[in-house]
């Protein structure tokens, strides 16, 4: 299934996010009306997994079809987190595009862009306050911190590599995607479960499934880095350019007495991790973690929005872009 049809059961609810997104930042001027469109409302956007997620998990706890105005802020606020996130990651990688356009700070400069992320995680925490549950801002700030800690602990170990920090070991890499990536996904579904007064038990297994969701779709992105279509992805071969060391380039150094990586052509990297079989070792990292997170939602009653996270979760291990 595409993400279109997994959906379906929330799409007026993700076009009420949409929505929200494209009035979330301030246009008080000709100039900042082009950064918001630039933002929410050019052709190629984000897939929108967070508020999804966030959307799911709500309707998951209540068992109701029908989400209330708080449940559309905490999904906006989220989306404004991950967006604000990838505007100052984009400007430490000094990345020129993202989702087939310009990035922010290439477009605009440094020192807009970066305000522009500021903007956007104040508005977020606008919101996140109204919301009125100290409990959900204390689990967005905590993930917030971590995204952070990942960063700085990714940029560091790149500033210290000659080009590339071959010293990093599959759990310290799994540390960092864990903060960088699942943190945030686990709190869309730990904060949605909250808000809709599901219980302890089953607040609890939301988090895990999102973590281990989170765990396994940062793990397909490293993949498809190196196999995905360009026109799909929008980006080829970026982390090893930018001198990021992941899961499939950690296991292959294993098996090479070349020091620097980037030294070999893109087609010998494919060739190479082929022949040792690393990727079959990717796809099984990632089913594994994929079967965690499924396990997770048996907590839960059978429900259409069960079955589109199951579906999500396919979507991840199965996804070209």
């Amino acid at each position: 299934m595409d993400l279109n049809e997994i959906y379906q059961p929330i799409r007026e609810d993700l076009e009420k996010v949409e929505n929200e997104l494209r009035r979330c930042f301030p246009v008080t001027n000709n100039f900042l009306k082009k950064i918001n469109h630039h933002l929410f409302q050019a052709k190629n956007q984000g897939k929108r997994i967070r508020p999804a997620l966030v959307l799911f998990s709500t309707r998951l706890s209540t068992g109701k079809t029908r989400t209330n105005s708080a449940v559309i802020s905490l999904a906006v606020a989220l989306e404004l987190i991950h967006t604000a996130s990838l505007i100052h990651d984009d400007i430490i990688d000094s990345a020129t595009t993202r989702h087939h356009q310009l990035t922010l700070h290439c477009k605009y400069g440094n020192q807009v862009a970066i305000l522009a992320g500021d903007i956007l995680y104040a508005q977020a925490y606008n919101l996140l306050s109204a919301i009125g549950n100290p409990e959900i801002v204390k689990i967005i700030s905590k993930a917030v911190e971590k995204v952070c800690l990942g960063e700085i602990e990714e940029t560091r170990r790149r500033d210290l590599s000659n080009p590339l920090p071959l010293d990093l070991e599959e759990e310290e890499y799994l540390q960092i995607i864990e903060n960088k990536t699942a943190s945030l996904f686990s709190a869309c579904c730990h904060s949605g479960g909250l808000l809709g007064k599901t219980g302890e038990e089953e607040a609890v297994a939301l988090k895990e499934f999102g973590l281990n969701f989170g765990f396994a779709y940062q793990i397909v992105d490293d993949y498809l880095d190196l196999f995905g279509r360009k026109q799909k992805t929008g980006k080829s071969f970026t982390d090893l350019k930018e001198s990021n060391l992941t899961l499939p380039l950690i296991h292959l150094q294993k098996f090479l007495t070349l020091r620097n990586i980037s030294l070999l052509k893109n087609h010998q990297v494919r060739k190479l991790l082929l022949k040792y079989k690393i990727l079959d070792y990717i796809r099984g990292k990632t089913k594994n973690y994929l079967t965690q997170a499924k396990e997770k939602l048996a907590f839960f009653t059978p429900s259409v929005c069960k079955d589109s996270l199951l579906h999500l979760t396919e979507y991840v291990y199965s996804r070209k872009r």
